[in-house]
């Protein structure tokens, strides 16, 4: 029996403890892991604020300001996280943020106390350099990070291909490690994408083109649209065929189980996004196929796996401009025999390729 130790940022520990974890992709393992009888702890991102945790701040406000990366140690640095990591025999990290954030613990602790550490990243080397006067020192933490933890799982190729490159000295931890969904949850037994009529927008990240997302809306009068998410731009957005649905994974307001609602009155997903080597829009694409709707996303360099996914097969990719948005949408939502197509590939493929008991089988190889 094995002492496995989670770090989130938030939103995970109060669902386990409660049992109300509806779709299980965000958890990462948790629940399986949990089922092979290990004793389990989960860390999450302290929002208290203490004298300490002031002081701490201040450091973490300049690293991330100079530095250009992640630091919220005042959230985790607390005496009983620090016992908890002390006891770990593996500690799970997800993402960047978590582990830049225990850094100073994973390099005082690690050889001590023997623990093996695993971190999932999400753009940890396509962050923007604010200052390029501190480039240099930019790598240098993460080439720290990197040599106090036993292994980096990138959910995109793209990424990992980009740390292979600027770290090969280490490219023997780093794993592409497919981020994949709970598709038990995500699928639908009375689906039928000629009822539909909504096309669907979801996601909050950066990486998320939200300046172009409007255009299109603009642009396509004729068109309804149901965008979550809680970006301040869209939250504003007053035009009749927009339908603003304000939510976040983890918040009160946008279940899984309410998302999933909102999925199935799609007839199309769409995912305009910045051009960057992270993997952005992954899960939501995930969620859209496993249930049938195809997908219209941005080719950028970051795409998770160009392998598995063929333009007009089981996806659409679409160049970054607006024009080119409109006609692939005008083109592609009137074609029901393409669109049937799409989307029953586009289911095959995810539960085929991307299904959590591929992920729980390659977590515990590493655990093993």
């Amino acid at each position: 029996m094995a002492n496995i130790t989670y770090i989130f940022t938030k939103n995970r520990k109060s669902n386990y403890l409660n049992n109300t974890i509806q779709a299980k992709e965000f958890y990462y393992g948790l629940p399986f892991i949990n089922s092979q009888s290990n004793n389990i702890e989960i860390i999450e991102f302290n929002e208290e604020v203490t004298f300490f945790t002031k002081f701490i701040n201040i450091f973490d406000e300049i690293l991330r300001r100079f530095i250009s990366l992640p630091f919220y140690t005042s959230k985790l640095i607390s005496k009983k996280n620090i016992e908890i990591i002390k006891n770990t025999d593996h500690l799970i990290i997800i993402p960047e943020s978590s582990g830049l954030s225990i850094l100073i613990i994973l390099i005082l602790f690690k050889r001590k106390y023997q623990i093996n550490s695993s971190i999932f990243v999400m753009g940890l080397y396509s962050k923007k350099i604010r200052y390029q006067i501190f480039k240099k020192i930019h790598f240098i933490v993460i080439k720290l990070l990197i040599m106090n933890i036993d292994n980096v799982f990138f959910l995109g190729k793209g990424e990992y291909e980009k740390a292979c490159n600027v770290h090969n000295q280490f490219s023997n931890k780093f794993h592409y490690f497919p981020f994949c969904i709970d598709t038990d949850f995500w699928k639908s037994k009375n689906f039928n994408i000629d009822n539909n009529k909504d096309i669907i927008f979801v996601g909050n990240d950066g990486n998320r083109d939200f300046e172009l997302l409007v255009k299109i809306a603009e642009r396509l009068v004729d068109f309804n649209f149901i965008f979550i998410s809680k970006n301040q731009n869209l939250k504003s957005l007053n035009l009749e065929n927009v339908h603003v649905v304000s939510g976040e994974w983890g918040s009160e307001d946008v279940s899984d189980l309410h998302l999933k609602n909102y999925y199935e009155r799609a007839k199309l997903c769409i995912l305009p996004l910045r051009q960057t080597s992270q993997p952005s829009g992954q899960s939501v694409a995930l969620q859209s196929m496993a249930l049938g709707i195809p997908v219209l996303i941005s080719k950028t360099e970051g795409f998770w796996d160009k392998d598995n996914f063929i333009d007009n097969q089981n996806i659409i990719f679409c160049d970054n401009s607006l024009d080119s948005w409109e006609r692939k949408i005008k083109d592609v939502y009137k074609e029901s025999e393409l669109l049937n197509k799409i989307s029953m590939n586009a289911r095959s493929t995810v539960r085929n390729n991307f299904n959590l008991n591929i992920f729980n089988e390659k977590l515990d190889s590493f655990l093993s």
